[in-house]
């Protein structure tokens, strides 16, 4: 996605920092996982944020939750997103299926230079989605 344009994000557009963290030229296949990660991580924290106004934190506030269910609604949610992140980075390195279907895939950039080899994507999503060091 080129700098400047906005990314839709639970019905709200919020600006990419993608580019502006990495040189996307150079990136690498763990610092493709880590922005996935860190995306996950700063979406939740969205839906959960009392300042938001997302069609899903507008959602989670309108079901009047006490402290106790937030936590617990948060846990699921971040258990989700973990799974489907995991799963979907899993199934470009052709170790998952995405959709019932199972290849491996080429990530390149925008000028075809290849982000990962086969299976760098898969080792480091299971460290950065299920590594302790990692973990919230």
């Amino acid at each position: 996605m080129p700098i400047g344009r906005q990314a839709r994000i639970g019905h709200c557009t919020k600006p990419h920092t993608l580019a502006t963290t990495y040189n996307l030229k150079n990136m690498t296949s763990e610092q493709f996982v880590k922005a996935v990660f860190t995306e996950q991580k700063e979406i939740l924290a969205t839906y959960f944020s009392n300042s938001n106004s997302t069609e899903v934190s507008l959602l989670i506030k309108g079901m009047n939750l006490s402290e106790d269910q937030i936590i617990a609604l948060k846990d699921i949610m971040r258990s989700a997103f973990t799974d489907l992140a995991y799963t979907l980075l899993l199934g470009l390195d052709g170790e998952a299926q995405i959709g019932g279907i199972q290849h491996t895939y080429q990530l390149l950039d925008e000028e075809g230079n290849k982000l990962a080899g086969e299976g760098e994507i898969g080792s480091f999503a299971w460290e950065y989605f299920h590594g302790k060091d990692h973990s919230d």
